[in-house]
């Protein structure tokens, strides 16, 4: 029998392998079909960019996944903590992302029409009686009924792949958060017992730290993930997390794993298309029209570069991640969401004090 740690590797390194493989074939088919990301008033580049990187995420990730899978059911015993059916939904369901996603980079889609992909998707994921059963004491709430937590469940899954697709608006912001937080989904899961959640995880860390080196440092070879990518990120990681949340709900946990410090691994892009929606919306504007109020869009206005701003707001939700962990089990839930908040809204304060005092020195 191999170490554990062995097939979590293997399943990292094939995915690097099959992505090295597929992006740069991507790229060249991109360039010569024409299927082109075009410069415009809201984006923050300036030249013709091939946007189907994300086409190589279902391969790389899938790929390693279920061969490294065969191989760890093959020579190894085991209990799987999540049961086979769970991931026939899941696969069937970031399929579905996949193509939608697809099919917007390459034609166009409604935000409606997405939308509504999103929420069947994140159905497929609530099907086999995944959803959040207990609150954990949020808003004074603990265990809450199937009609209150499905729904729960769905809004928060489809929110979560929304913030995804929302947040991928300079080179590497979205694949380094996803490196970031695959990274800490897979680690947790492998603490709870649960091996194949862990080797998914490491399969998506692998898959995007290859788009992430093309996508920031490529020259000749630089690609966007487009729609397509950035879905199917968020697809996996809102199936991470909700397989944790019901991990812990059946006793299979980690020391100090609860709603705020899962919360707090995805916190900046939840809380970043939270505000930017309010925002929308107070202004009279549908949720859903693009704009340049993002968290990235202001480290643009400061003078930042895309890496610098990038490498910056990382470092702001593994901020987030420690600190949460750390509050978890020390403070009140709603007291720590209430922190989390507070330190967000105080972050874009500052931001856009910033932002004020940099306009008025070049008037």
């Amino acid at each position: 029998m191999l170490p554990l740690y062995l097939y979590i590797v293997a399943g990292f390194l094939l995915a690097v392998t099959v992505g090295r493989m597929l992006i740069p074939k991507i790229i060249l088919i991109s360039k010569k079909k024409r299927i082109l990301d075009m410069p415009n008033a809201r984006k923050v580049h300036s030249s013709q960019i091939p946007r189907l990187g994300g086409v190589a995420f279902f391969p790389a990730i899938m790929m390693a996944y279920w061969f490294v899978r065969g191989l760890f059911w093959q020579f190894n015993t085991f209990d799987a903590v999540v049961p086979f059916e769970d991931f026939l939904f899941f696969t069937t369901g970031l399929m579905l992302i996949c193509i939608v996603g697809i099919t917007d980079d390459i034609s166009g889609l409604s935000y409606k029409c997405k939308f509504v992909f999103q929420v069947v998707g994140a159905l497929l994921l609530v099907l086999p009686y995944c959803y959040i059963d207990n609150l954990q004491g949020l808003f004074g709430l603990y265990a809450i009924p199937a009609w209150a937590g499905v729904p729960f469940t769905l809004l928060l899954l489809v929110a979560l792949v929304n913030a995804a697709n929302l947040i991928d608006g300079v080179d590497g912001l979205c694949s380094g958060l996803g490196v970031l937080i695959f990274s800490v989904l897979s680690l947790l899961n492998l603490l709870a017992g649960n091996a194949h959640l862990a080797l998914l995880g490491a399969c998506a860390v692998g898959a995007t730290l290859v788009f992430f080196m093309y996508n920031v440092f490529g020259r000749k070879l630089k690609i966007f993930m487009g729609d397509s990518g950035s879905l199917i990120l968020g697809y996996i990681a809102a199936f991470l997390c909700l397989q944790l949340v019901v991990g812990a709900q059946h006793g299979h946990t980690v020391p100090h794993l609860t709603l705020i410090s899962l919360m707090g691994v995805v916190f900046v892009p939840m809380a970043d298309m939270t505000r930017v929606f309010a925002q929308r919306i107070l202004s009279g504007k549908s949720p859903f029209t693009p704009d340049k109020r993002h968290i990235h869009h202001k480290f643009l206005q400061l003078g930042y570069t895309h890496l610098q701003c990038t490498l910056m707001i990382v470092l702001i939700q593994a901020v987030y991640i420690v600190g949460n962990f750390l509050l978890a089990d020390r403070v009140n839930i709603n007291v720590a969401l209430l922190i989390n908040i507070v330190a967000m809204v105080v972050l874009v304060l500052s931001l856009n004090a910033r932002i004020r005092r940099r306009e008025r020195r070049w008037l």
